[in-house]
């Protein structure tokens, strides 16, 4: 209880709190005159369930309540702390409709705490679980920092569950936050940052997976999730997103250590403001990492990874599309797709690796910068659309192929280097195993107007061994020129 100012206006008043709490600025009186009976515990009544399998609602299961009351819920008369203790497996299921709120609440080992209800449960100032919170109706209301050294989850079926997180806290322990696999591909799980300005920090140890699912940003203001712990999309053909209201881009997500897609997952960031990572963001084979967000941007000073037969891929679902920075390690053995009508992909330095996959650009305002000191290879890079630009001291490093489909010089500016190191393992007439690059300037004979905007290339280097074969299989509106085809 927060006052002011506390005025008694003469010796023989007096206030009792009453086993609560009471903060004030300023006393005119005795501070003597408020006293305390202990009447009331601060955190309500200590009541423990005392049955095997059994209803929240059943009042013979509750070794204390308060008068009148048939089962622990501050709306009542009393307030409670309730305990569901460590004991051989059981199962307590809450089936009632009506709101339940708790001052706190501690689930067992063995424990199973069944929300069949189809209404709010809030446990109060603290949760701590070493059992099963599971999640089949309703929504279950958090407010403080969660201990989890068990299971949080979903149900399997389709209907719509929710997670409110109503204030700044963090998800600590061992334990995991599952989304699990549902009959449908339906994102019907929800995990809602619910209040403006909310962070809800993932812990060191703890780890979210599974999918489908949402974790949400549903009111104005931004919100974030800092992951400092794991993070996992899956489960074979489901989504696990990361979702901004709308177009408000409101929703930030700060990775610290490992948001990975696994098992033939989807893990989707969309509308975000923006992904931060300086951890690591890693994609299996088989499985898919989707930046769908609008006018955002994905900044990556950490590790990223895709392993061959993995995608990621940056879109937009409405408007421009993400901005991608990298400015760390970056290894993809699989496709990295740069599919937005427009926004930007951007390697800086330090960002290195040696990928044997492809970077291919189709988004029609796309635009790639591989600036001085990157050293990021790909396999094969691939610009279908958009625009290129290698500064002088940039280099694209490629090891099999690099082609494009440009076909207006302004979006070429390739002031810098194209380094190519593949072929090593071909004789030196075996041409059908050299790497390939792709030509498209107009042969205009050996004169300088050919090095002026026609497609040109301020260096080509040949690695250690590597035998390279230029080929001219696009057309890019330059053929058949006065030099030659």
């Amino acid at each position: 209880f927060y006052v002011d100012q506390i005025v008694f206006e003469d010796a023989n008043g007096i206030l009792n709190v009453n086993g609560l709490h009471l903060y004030y600025n300023s006393l005119s009186g005795n501070a003597a005159q408020i006293v305390d009976s202990g009447g009331k515990p601060a955190n309500g009544i200590a009541s423990t369930w005392t049955c095997a399998n059994g209803n929240w609602e059943t009042t013979a299961c509750w070794d204390q309540l308060g008068s009148g009351d048939t089962y622990p819920n501050n709306n009542f008369t009393e307030a409670y702390s309730v305990s569901l203790p460590s004991a051989a497996p059981y199962t307590v299921a809450v089936n009632n409709a009506s709101p339940i709120n708790l001052c706190s609440l501690g689930v067992g080992s063995g424990t199973t705490l069944l929300l069949n209800g189809s209404s709010s449960f809030t446990p109060g100032t603290f949760l701590t679980n070493a059992g099963i919170v599971d999640l089949r109706n309703g929504s279950l209301n958090l407010e403080t920092d969660l201990a989890n050294t068990g299971t949080i989850r979903f149900d399997t079926d389709t209907g719509a569950e929710f997670i409110y997180v109503n204030a700044s806290l963090a998800l600590s322990g061992t334990g995991t936050l599952l989304f699990p696999d549902t009959g449908s591909s339906s994102l019907t799980a929800y995990v809602f940052l619910n209040a403006a300005n909310v962070v809800l920090t993932n812990g060191a140890g703890h780890t979210i997976e599974g999918g489908p699912g949402y974790i949400y940003r549903n009111s104005g203001g931004t919100s974030s999730l800092v992951n400092n712990g794991v993070i996992r999309a899956n489960v074979p053909n489901r989504t696990l997103s990361f979702y901004g209201a709308g177009l408000s881009n409101s929703n930030m997500v700060v990775n610290n250590n490992l948001i990975a897609a696994e098992n033939g997952g989807t893990l989707q960031f969309a509308y975000l403001a923006p992904l931060v990572s300086s951890g690591s963001l890693t994609c299996a084979a088989g499985s898919t990492i989707l930046f769908d967000s609008s006018s955002a941007s994905f900044i990556s000073s950490g590790s990223l990874t895709c392993a061959a037969g993995s995608t990621i891929r940056f879109s937009s679902i409405n408007g421009p599309g993400a901005n991608a920075t990298f400015e760390g390690p970056v290894t993809c053995d699989g496709l990295m797709e740069f599919a937005a009508a427009s926004g930007a992909v951007t390697f800086n330095p330090p960002s290195s690796g040696n990928g044997t996959g492809e970077y291919r650009q189709t988004g029609s305002g796309a635009a790639a910068t591989f600036n001085t000191g990157n050293g990021v290879q790909f396999g094969t890079v691939d610009i279908q659309a958009g625009s290129l630009s290698v500064p002088f001291g940039g280099q694209v490093l490629v090891r099999d192929r690099f082609t494009h489909r440009l076909t207006n010089e302004a979006a070429h500016n390739f002031a810098g280097t194209l380094r190519v190191t593949g072929g090593t393992g071909a004789g030196p007439t075996q041409y059908d195993q050299f790497a390939n690059i792709e030509i498209a300037g107009k042969d205009v004979g050996d004169v300088p107007a050919g090095f002026a905007n026609n497609f040109q290339l301020g260096q080509l280097r040949i690695g250690p061994g590597a035998k390279v074969n230029l080929i001219d299989e696009i057309n890019n509106n330059n053929r058949c020129g006065p030099g030659g085809s």
